[in-house]
Order: structure tokens, then C-alpha cells, then sequence
């Protein structure tokens, strides 16, 4: 072949945003079937103290995904996102930039317009992100498989972090019934 000739003209569909791709009728009837009951089974939350479950499939860690939705989206401050999140400013701002290089472009319509939300009230300073929205997701009565599809993880990876969020919320009940109990015998020792 000639090193002149041009290759013939190949469109980049990559960058095309409305883009349907065919598939056989019976997959896309799975895959709709699916997410219609994930949606039936979510609490449908109307708030601007949510975001759509459908950011957490994108190749952003879920810290990142979070921070970069409600600062761009939402146009919030660190200072309001460490509020809402229960974490440092600093921190955020670190995972923004980090976002930012793997996903320049805001998240689309379609995947803000998503019906799934979860709220932001679920998280605290004792459960990292990742175990925070799984334990939400498994108080909806999700399966780890529903779960790992959902959120693009592992359904093992899912089992592990819920298994170690259960584990620290019971140590965080030990704790406070200990204290407690400690507290309680110290005001009777003062009697």
C-alpha cells in the first residue's frame, strides 16, 4: 500500500454525544429491565442534598466523582462540600484537581437527569465514602451484585467494604456504650 494514500475517512464516534449504538433487542431489554428495579427500588429523594448513583460508574475514584459533581454541577464551595461530606476542604480540593485530569468535561445531562439519587445526609467522618454509600445502598435491600453493577465495582470488593463498614459501626457502638458506662459509674463515684 501506498504511504500517500490517505486511509479511507473513519468518523470518531468517540466524540459523538447522542450516539445510539444497536444492540440485540433481548440485551437492551435486560439492561432496562435492570435499572427500572434499581429505580423502584430507590427511595426517589427530591433535594438538592443528593447525586445521582449514575456518576459513581464513570472511572473516577467515589470521593472524586462526589466532589467533582457538586462543584461543577452544583457550583458549591469546598467549604459546603466538606460540610455536607464531613471531611476536610483541603482534601477536597486535592481530589478536584485530581478529577479534573482524569475527566476534564462536566458530567452530562443524562447522567445528572438520573432518577437514582443518594443523599448526602449518609455520610460521617467514621465511614469512608465507598463504605458510606454501599451501606446506604444495602439498607435499600440491594444485593452485593446489584450493588457492584451500579456503582462499577467488584461484587467481592462490595462484600469487603460492607463487611468492614458493619465492623466499624458496631466498634463505634462498643465505644459508646463504653464511655457511657465509664461516665456513668464516674457520676456515681462523685455522689
Amino acid at each position: 500500500m501506498d504511504k500517500n494514500k490517505s486511509t479511507p475517512n473513519v468518523k470518531d464516534i468517540s466524540k459523538e454525544p447522542d450516539l445510539v449504538i444497536d444492540m440485540p433487542e433481548k440485551e437492551s431489554e435486560n439492561i432496562n429491565n435492570f435499572n427500572q428495579g434499581i429505580e423502584k427500588s430507590l427511595k426517589p429523594i427530591i433535594s438538592d442534598k443528593n447525586f445521582p448513583i449514575s456518576i459513581l460508574k464513570d472511572k473516577l475514584s467515589s470521593l472524586e466523582a462526589i466532589v467533582k459533581f457538586l462543584r461543577e454541577n452544583r457550583k458549591y464551595s469546598y467549604k459546603e462540600i466538606a460540610t455536607l461530606l464531613k471531611r476536610n476542604s483541603k482534601t477536597l480540593a486535592v481530589s478536584y484537581a485530581v478529577a479534573k485530569t482524569k475527566k476534564p468535561e462536566k458530567f452530562s445531562k443524562y447522567v445528572c437527569a438520573s432518577k437514582s439519587r443518594i443523599p448526602l445526609f449518609i455520610f460521617n467522618e467514621k465511614l469512608s465514602i465507598l463504605e458510606a454509600i454501599i451501606t446506604y445502598l444495602k439498607s435499600e435491600n440491594m444485593s452485593y451484585s446489584e450493588i457492584a453493577r451500579f456503582i462499577n465495582k467488584d461484587p467481592r470488593t462490595v462484600w469487603t467494604v460492607c463487611k468492614r463498614a458493619e465492623k466499624r459501626m458496631e466498634e463505634k457502638s462498643e465505644n459508646t456504650s463504653l464511655k457511657e458506662n465509664s461516665e456513668s459509674n464516674n457520676s456515681k463515684n462523685d455522689r
